[in-house]
């Protein structure tokens, strides 16, 4: 490192510059429907979001939805919220007027780009886009496991219904989920390659 970079403000620039460890934060909140709150912060998320809900002009606690862990936090955030910037309700604040699921598709895409690593809350709300995913990715690659073992396939469609459900293992869960959020289009195409992928397996089978 340079001597700018060790002292005064080229210490300051640099500190700012590199990336920071930490988590980006996905929140609801009973009493706005409709909003979410996506931030950032490099100690505990739930620390932070206990500092939330101390304040004032909170009516009632927010929940954490998501959390995506990341090397470069910032980055992921900023990712996240370039995608979702037509929901946007105030360019100085981070809120969202869009459903969960079109921000956890974001989240994972900002997550995957930046190689960091997105774990859900509260596993009991599962949306019908994430199943919908986990189904189209599912069977998309269904041919693919079949053309490795035959008696593979059930326990593949079984490991892809159990990592939607519960989130693990991580990188299954993510695979299954990929689609999330992407719309009916990349749905199609999935199950459009995998209808594909089939007819060539079974022509040079």
């Amino acid at each position: 490192m340079s001597r700018e970079g060790r002292t005064g403000k080229g210490r300051t620039r640099w500190r700012a510059e590199r990336p920071r460890g930490g988590a980006v934060y996905l929140l609801s909140n009973p009493s706005m429907p409709g909003l979410l709150k996506i931030g950032m912060t490099t100690r505990s998320v739930d620390r932070r979001v206990r500092e939330i809900n101390a304040a004032t002009g909170v009516p009632t606690p927010y929940r954490v939805e998501a959390v995506v862990e990341a090397l470069d936090a910032a980055a992921v955030e900023a990712a996240t919220h370039r995608m979702l910037s037509r929901y946007r309700v105030n360019d100085r604040r981070e809120f969202f007027r869009t459903d969960l699921n079109t921000a956890l598709g974001a989240a994972r895409r900002a997550a995957r780009r930046h190689n960091g690593s997105i774990r859900l809350r509260r596993r009991a709300r599962l949306h019908l886009a994430a199943l919908a995913s986990a189904a189209c990715v599912s069977l998309a690659s269904l041919p693919v496991v079949h053309a490795l073992h035959p008696g593979l396939c059930f326990p593949w469609l079984i490991a892809c219904a159990v990592a939607a459900l519960i989130g693990k293992p991580v990188a299954l869960a993510e695979l299954v989920t990929s689609l999330d959020g992407r719309g009916i289009g990349a749905h199609a195409c999935a199950l459009a390659a995998g209808g594909l992928s089939a007819a060539a397996i079974m022509r040079f089978l």
